[in-house]
């Protein structure tokens, strides 16, 4: 799906089961599901309001090293929603992969529903686990499906190379 975030510039892929940012060609970006809730495409000048929406470097193609990854309006949206250096960005230590972080009201509103997988933390707790469960839930709910959508079940889970599927499911929508 390609959402008209900005005016000019490079193509960005935002990875929404994994809220990563990613180049189009990245390899790690087209081993999940394929789906038109999954990922989307931006301008380079949008993509400060992929960061505010909680999307964060890609671990496999390294966006960030690219240079038309940087600009003020991004180091600002860094600084502003992480409160962290923009060097620190793509430390995963800093800033880890944790999905329940994503503006899921906007990323539901611009899709039209859930993609098929979403990318949590392993290790989380049952609370944890319920409190996301429902905020998925509840926006979702809130959200009309646009025409010709297919209503699916979202798994919920983590990444597990242990799998042949890569991925643990903690729960379902």
């Amino acid at each position: 799906m390609y959402v008209r975030l900005g005016k000019e510039g490079k193509i960005w892929t935002a990875r929404i089961s994994t809220g990563s940012i990613g180049m189009p060609d990245c390899p790690a970006g087209t081993r999940g599901p394929p789906g038109r809730r999954n990922v989307f495409f931006a301008r380079a000048d949008a993509l400060d309001q992929l960061v505010d929406m909680g999307f964060i470097p890609c671990i496999a193609c390294k966006p960030e090293q690219d240079q038309e990854f940087w600009n003020d309006s991004v180091r600002e949206a860094i600084t502003r929603k992480y409160h962290v250096a923009p060097e620190s960005f793509a430390d995963k230590t800093i800033v880890p992969y944790d999905n329940r972080r994503l503006d899921w009201e906007r990323v539901v509103a611009m899709t039209g529903g859930l993609p098929d997988r979403i990318y949590i933390p392993p290790g989380l707790d049952g609370i944890a686990i319920s409190q996301f469960h429902r905020t998925i839930k509840d926006i979702a709910e809130a959200y009309p499906v646009y025409e010709g959508a297919e209503l699916s079940r979202t798994e919920i889970g983590f990444y597990d190379p242990s799998t042949p599927d890569r991925f643990s499911i903690y729960c379902k929508t």
